[in-house]
């Protein structure tokens, strides 16, 4: 999930640069959309980390983790 948003977000950032090349920095509006989904890629990241760390070192809140990570990247998705 986290690979296929990574390159979605690379593709979206080459059509964008290419389409507006340097006039990119008076597209406030696009930017904030790029911000926003690189900031969300990263907390996927971060919270499948730690649910996998967490899952494979057995942690008693391991479950409860895995769940809440599912639902997190659902919503972010």
């Amino acid at each position: 999930m986290s690979f296929q948003a990574v390159e979605g977000f690379g593709v979206a950032v080459e059509a964008l640069l290419i389409k507006h090349g340097k006039n990119i920095l008076e597209e406030q509006f696009l930017l904030n959309r790029l911000a926003s989904a690189a900031i969300d890629i990263y907390a996927n990241i971060v919270v499948l980390s730690r649910a996998t760390r967490s899952l494979n070192a057995n942690f008693p809140s391991a479950s409860h983790e895995e769940k809440l990570a599912r639902v997190w990247c659902n919503e972010v998705c």
